[in-house]
């Protein structure tokens, strides 16, 4: 049976078998439980249609790394069905019994080569096996397990937005899953409260819903809530309060968040000693699945406390290490390989294109890394700037349009190059490592990882980007990641909100970055 797995040949058959009249179709998700690894997944739609003595079986659509299937040999006689699902890989055979009720599972077993599992065919609405399709229909089944619909509904309400759902259903999911998730008792109710409300508070249209969920969450804190407890009801408690136009209450929600010590606190840069302007731009290669980025993640956002935007530029990129990452992107990808050998793992940190201050750890370990960071950056705002930059950038409808110019550029060539990013101010997302905010995220160089050449001393550069088109893009990246292995958390963040445009001029050869600059998108 492992060897099956291994070979990828792990397929579940949901198919559902009633008593069809002439005419009638229907389709069927195929399950089988003991032969995949995900063995709650269904691996194959198929459709039934024609008589009950003369049926025909159609596969409709093949799960992720599953390998297409025809049918055949189908019979069904004397109350039982079975086919054939023939694969490149091999042939599953299929015995079972049909229901005696209309919309019943047909219960039977399949055999592969020489393993034998048992397996089940389930009817559906489903007319994909799109992920999104198949957790509606779960909120619609009377009987399913709590912890089920739970899952079904943050996953729902972690994509209202971008599929533009409905006030009144994202409410119903919303409700379904807390409603739910009481069967498990107080402690996961109030969990699925906070959880629901997280998700809903950076969407614009769901903001009362939000609002509504984080106010119960703030009611249910115990007295002896611990300070992290906190911060997380009212941070989110804020961001609801915001979205709903409420800003006097987030104002005093912000002001008890302050008064909350729940991370580190840094002393401000008490300035540069001479004249110099020279940013430093710090780009740190995390990942959501990595616990020792927890420290350099905390570091980073504490440089971004410590220093002004002019003297700090901060750009993070996400890699899938060790697990899959929902905030990783081919741009990130690409940027990762400009420094190639240098990153042997994540996290990884360079300073204006140097590597320094490398490895991470828990969360206590933040403020030492934090104070390896400090000592790295200072003497770089003292460096006298091989370039002067300019830059502004527009957001018109889903267009963003990044304008920059270069002058008195110290060395010019083939390799110097001026490069453009759009990174996210906040995105939120729990991995594996329970980090549950990433700041200054890159979303994409619009340019190109490669940048423009500047062979001049000076130059006017312009690049654009179709947030739609990136989002359309990127999210179809991110099904293909998830072909391989399932994000472990929930949601896809690719909202692109709060952006800001980086541009920075750097010698590839040596990987000095000459200066930089960053502007918000208007």
């Amino acid at each position: 049976m492992k060897n099956a797995m291994a070979a990828g040949l792990c397929l579940s058959l949901v198919f559902s078998l009633m008593a069809f009249q002439p005419n009638e179709s229907e389709n069927f998700k195929v399950y089988m439980p003991f032969l995949i690894r995900e063995g709650n997944q269904a691996v194959w739609l198929v459709k039934m249609k024609g008589p009950a003595d003369k049926p025909a079986l159609e596969v409709m659509a093949t799960a992720n790394q599953m390998p297409k299937a025809n049918v055949e040999n189908l019979a069904a006689k004397d109350g039982q069905i079975s086919f054939d699902l023939k694969t490149k890989q091999g042939t599953f055979q299929f015995q079972g019994n049909m229901p005696k009720e209309k919309g019943g599972k047909i219960l039977g077993s399949v055999q592969f080569r020489d393993i034998i599992s048992p397996a089940f065919m389930e009817p559906t609405t489903v007319t994909s096996l799109d992920d999104y399709e198949i957790n509606k229909e779960i909120l619609t089944k009377p009987s399913q397990n709590s912890h089920e619909v739970v899952k079904a509904a943050l996953s729902l309400l972690a994509e209202a937005e971008i599929r533009k759902s409905k006030v009144e259903e994202v409410r119903g999911w919303a409700d379904k899953a807390v409603i739910s998730a009481q069967a498990h008792g107080d402690r996961w109710r109030g969990q699925v409260v906070l959880e629901v409300a997280e998700l809903l508070a950076t969407q614009k249209d769901y903001a009362p819903i939000a609002l509504q969920y984080a106010r119960q969450a703030q009611r249910a804190l115990p007295e002896k809530a611990t300070p992290a407890q906190q911060a997380q009801v009212l941070e989110i408690l804020a961001d609801a309060l915001v979205a709903s136009g409420k800003n006097d209450e987030a104002k005093e929600i912000q002001t008890k968040l302050e008064k909350i010590d729940t991370g580190l606190k840094p002393e401000p840069f008490a300035g540069r000693k001479g004249k110099s302007d020279q940013a430093v731009v710090v780009e740190l290669f995390t990942g959501t699945e990595c616990p020792p980025c927890v420290a350099a993640d905390l570091a980073f956002d504490a440089l971004g406390k410590a220093f002004k935007p002019a003297e700090v530029i901060l750009l993070q990129y996400h890699l899938h290490i060790p697990g899959p990452d929902p905030l990783t992107n081919p741009d990130s990808e690409n940027r990762a390989r400009v420094y190639g050998k240098q990153i042997e793992g994540t996290p990884a940190v360079f300073f204006n294109g140097k590597s320094a201050a490398g490895g991470g750890g828990p969360r206590d370990a933040a403020m030492d890394k934090f104070q390896e960071y400090r000592k790295v950056v200072e003497p770089l705002l003292e460096k006298v700037p091989g370039a002067k930059l300019s830059a502004s950038a527009a957001l018109k409808g889903e267009d963003v349009t990044i304008m920059a110019e270069v002058s008195e550029l110290a060395t010019t060539g083939n390799n110097i190059r001026l490069n453009m990013v759009l990174s996210e101010k906040e995105v939120r997302y729990t991995g594996g490592n329970k980090q549950k905010k990433h700041h200054h995220v890159v979303r994409s160089f619009p340019a190109g990882v490669e940048g423009f050449p500047l062979p001049e001393k000076t130059a006017k550069k312009e690049a654009k980007v179709n947030l739609g088109e990136l989002r359309k893009k990127w999210s179809s990246y991110l099904d293909q990641v998830a072909r391989e292995e399932p994000f472990s958390g929930k949601g896809r963040p690719l909202e692109f909100r709060d952006l800001f445009a980086v541009v920075f001029v750097q010698n590839v050869t040596t990987g000095e970055i000459l200066q930089a600059v960053e502007v918000p998108v208007k």
